[in-house]
């Protein structure tokens, strides 16, 4: 099969520019591919140079070469001709694609040796290969060989040439345990795949032969809820309607991949067990991405899930550090090397955990060594916090081997939850005509580097006043999201497609030991989970517990209605049953003082998902400054009744079903509908200072002229 650059995920033409530079593509091919000797590169590479000195002929060689690695080898180096768009063939030896890395990705790195740039005045050779460039890979297809530990591999591949899709398949009826579980799976693929793989989810007997052959599917439940399993060669097999293996106890969580029996290209993922609190075991052990397998890597056994007891900072990888002061090493980190010219970033990670903020006067000690080819004047390197600047190292070599530098970080930018060390590192030589400019730069960041970081335990705090836009927070807060609860009804299937989504892109937004979701169907909430955040969705006449929120939510809903009713509204809409709808609502728990409940509501299955579309869409979400909005497509009309912004106008082209004596103020995409509506309170404020003047002035008036009389009296 020929690969283009751009299928290889290159997005524009790599630029090289001499007398030195490098770039690198890097990609991973199907997991069924196995590829046969034959692979070779056909580059498309166009190469000027800038000269007042010589003037160079087309199709004549610039004296400047390209060298071509495959996966760390050189393959061949190739004299460069001058031109647009000239065709270079590389073949590559077997031994170099028969080596990827570790994670089965592979690279092909370019370099540039322009030398001639540094021996003749104003000359500059400048190199770009195109995107249309080709990869043949010839390759038969393989059996799918899965393994636990690898996962989310082959569901998701970072910088796969192929994209891929999975589907999340719950029994036609799941008990809570079972719809929790998918949730939590939900979460864990969107934290595995930092929200990069399409997933949704379905009932059983909604998985339809498309989605069976275009997807990697995972069931969530118990076997018996799944018939077409049984034929399946399971390494832990169905024996009757329970999974049966040695030492199986009821209560066992159960973990097994194999080739979909639908499409052998595909994973089937199997997250169940005999029992629904097997099934949660599965699921949660899964969130945790560290599995012990079996006999064979395709299947586990979960005999139990516990969490972390937490006393201090989390590793990247979840692994507790116990003291205030830790090492780079104790964080999961080697010696770390910035090489090359340009621009570099080294990235650290650690988790506040939830329940703690940081204490006073965390700091970072780099300890690093720079090259003596690199430029002190003109290198240099900076240090963000979760992207904010908050200082910078000096790159020079000339006093002592090793550096040591104090960056001070600020309380207010630590957050619970994942944090993020970046060292942006600028390396320029002392002479750039060196052969050594290139590979003779770099620096090197040592494990004993140290973070002090103590924590103490959060003030417990009730609900702040807080906009819709702030999603996600205040769920992302824990980054387990343990105190996170959905509450959906059972009947509504379209509900938990989007509880589904929700979940997805809370769980790529944390990094907890173990996805802590719970779930209920609003009929049968048990009594711990309403002292949870809770996210209730779906059409309020089919959620019980809706009733239970009158006065305390922005807008109400009646006993058998989807339509909200806004009291303080200064016009009050009829609208149609008919009319679609959406509604989200944010508001203070009405059983836990710190909690909160964010409702996704709508009159119909499209207004409902017109509620979450805009929860999820950044653009939208942006213009959600307020506790109450109700959308209509992509339009929102937002409402803060804790203020009273927005309440005494509101949009006229909700439909022909929605009555209105008052013009629109909408919000599109954009915050222009709050700044009108901003400008009307700010105008009303000058009509009541105005009137105010007047009477003032009347009464001045009138008492002029009542001094005046009595005056004349006397």
């Amino acid at each position: 099969r020929t690969l283009t650059f751009a299928n290889l995920g290159v997005e524009t033409n790599i630029e090289l520019h001499g007398p030195y530079d490098s770039n690198s593509v890097r990609f991973e091919l199907p997991a069924t591919w196995e590829p046969q000797s034959g692979v070779e590169l056909n580059l498309e590479i166009s190469s000027f140079v800038t000269s007042e000195s010589i003037s160079a002929a087309t199709n004549q060689t610039l004296g400047a070469s390209l060298d071509v690695y495959f996966n760390d080898k050189l393959q061949e180096s190739i004299p460069l001709q001058d031109g647009k768009g000239v065709f270079y063939n590389v073949p590559i030896s077997p031994d170099a694609v028969a080596t990827p890395d570790s994670n089965g990705r592979h690279k092909i790195t370019f370099f540039l040796d322009a030398a001639l740039d540094c021996d003749l005045d104003f000359h500059k050779t400048t190199v770009s290969i195109s995107v249309n460039s080709e990869v043949l890979f010839p390759y038969i297809e393989k059996e799918l060989s899965l393994d636990l530990r690898r996962l989310p591999w082959p569901i998701y591949q970072e910088t796969g040439v192929e994209k891929s899709s999975a589907v999340i398949v719950l029994p036609e009826s799941p008990s809570a345990d079972e719809l929790q579980s998918g949730l939590i799976v939900a979460g864990t693929l969107g934290r595995m795949t930092q929200g990069n793989l399409p997933v949704t989810m379905v009932s059983n007997d909604q998985l339809t032969d498309d989605l069976k052959n275009r997807s990697h599917v995972v069931l969530i439940g118990k076997p018996s809820a799944f018939p077409d399993l049984a034929p399946v060669a399971l390494p832990v097999r169905v024996v009757g309607d329970k999974y049966s293996l040695a030492g199986l106890s009821d209560d066992d969580g159960v973990l097994q991949a194999v080739p979909s029996p639908w499409n052998p290209s595909k994973a089937l993922l199997i997250v169940g067990g005999n029992t629904d609190q097997g099934v949660v075991k599965a699921s949660q052990a899964l969130s945790t991405a560290n599995l012990q397998t079996g006999d064979t890597p395709d299947y586990s056994v979960v005999a139990n899930v516990n969490p972390i007891t937490i006393t201090g900072i989390l590793t990247s990888d979840l692994t507790p550090v116990a003291t205030s002061d830790a090492l780079f090493s104790d964080l999961g980190y080697d010696a770390v090397v910035a090489t090359g010219i340009g621009t570099s970033w080294l990235t650290y990670e650690f988790i506040i955990p939830s329940g703690y903020t940081a204490g006073e006067g965390p700091y970072v000690d780099f300890k690093y060594t720079t090259s003596d080819l690199v430029d002190a004047n003109r290198s240099g390197a900076v240090v963000y916090l979760n992207d904010v600047l908050v200082g910078s190292l000096t790159l020079s070599s000339a006093e002592t081997n090793i550096v040591s530098s104090r960056i001070n970080l600020p309380v207010s930018v630590l957050k619970s939850g994942t944090n993020r060390l970046d060292v942006v590192i600028n390396l320029l030589p002392r002479d750039e005509c060196s052969v050594f400019a290139f590979s003779g730069l770099w620096v090197t960041i040592y494990p004993d580097s140290l973070l002090h970081l103590p924590l103490a335990p959060a003030e417990k705090t009730a609900f702040s006043l807080q906009d819709i836009k702030a999603y996600p927070l205040p769920f992302a807060n824990d980054p387990s999201l343990s105190t996170t609860a959905f509450v959906l009804s059972e009947q509504d299937r379209v509900s938990w497609t989007m509880a589904a989504r929700i979940a997805y892109d809370l769980g790529a937004r944390v990094a907890g030991s173990i996805l802590g979701f719970e779930a209920a169907y609003t009929n049968q909430i048990p009594e711990d989970i309403r002292a949870y955040n809770l996210i209730v969705i779906g059409e309020p006449r089919n959620l019980e517990i809706v009733a239970d929120f009158k006065g305390f939510m922005p807008a109400h809903f009646e006993a058998d209605s989807n339509i909200a009713t806004l009291d303080t509204q200064q016009v009050i809409y009829r609208i149609s049953a008919n009319k679609k709808l959406g509604y989200l609502e944010l508001f203070a728990s009405p059983w836990n003082e710190s909690g909160v409940v964010l409702g996704v509501f709508g009159t119909s299955p499209e207004g409902v998902a017109y509620a979450g579309d805009s929860l999820l869409n950044v653009q939208m979400r942006d213009s959600l400054s307020g506790n109450f909005a109700t959308l209509d497509g992509v339009k929102a009309i937002v409402v803060d009744t804790r203020t009273g912004l927005g309440l005494g106008r509101f949009a006229s082209n909700l439909g022909p079903s929605v009555v209105s004596a008052q013009n629109p103020a909408t919000v599109e995409s954009s915050s222009t509908g709050m700044d009108q509506i901003q400008n009307e309170v700010a105008r009303g404020r000058g009509f009541i200072l105005a009137a105010i003047l007047g009477v003032v002035v009347i009464m001045a008036v009138v008492l002029v002229v009542a001094l005046r009389l009595r005056l004349k009296r006397k």
